[in-house]
C-alpha cells in the first residue's frame, strides 16, 4: 500500500507540473487566458495548499487550532481553485 501511495504521489506531481507548464506555454505562445487560469488553480491546490498546511503543522498552536486552520486552508484553496476553473470555462 505504501508503494502505491508513493507512486500516486509522484504521478500527481508529474501531472500537476505538466498542467502548469503547458498552461504557461499556451498563455505565452497563444495569449490564451483559460490555460493560465487552470495552471494557477493547480498551483493553488498543489504547492500553495501544501505549504499552508505545513506552516500550520509547524506552528505552536494547539491541536484544535491546528485542525481548524488546516480545515480553513483546505476550504480556502478549494474555493479559489473552483473560482479559477469557473472563470476559465466562462471565457
Amino acid at each position: 500500500m505504501q508503494r502505491l501511495n508513493h507512486g500516486l504521489n509522484i504521478l500527481g506531481i508529474i501531472l500537476g507540473a505538466a498542467v502548469i507548464l503547458y498552461g504557461l506555454f499556451l498563455f505565452f505562445s497563444e495569449r490564451a487566458l483559460p490555460p493560465l487560469l487552470v495552471a494557477l488553480a493547480v498551483l493553488i491546490v498543489g504547492p500553495l495548499e501544501d505549504r499552508l498546511k505545513a506552516r500550520v503543522a509547524r506552528s505552536s498552536a494547539t491541536q484544535e487550532e491546528k485542525a481548524a486552520r488546516t480545515d480553513l486552508a483546505d476550504k480556502a484553496t478549494s474555493a479559489a481553485f473552483l473560482l479559477l476553473l469557473l472563470v476559465a470555462i466562462a471565457l
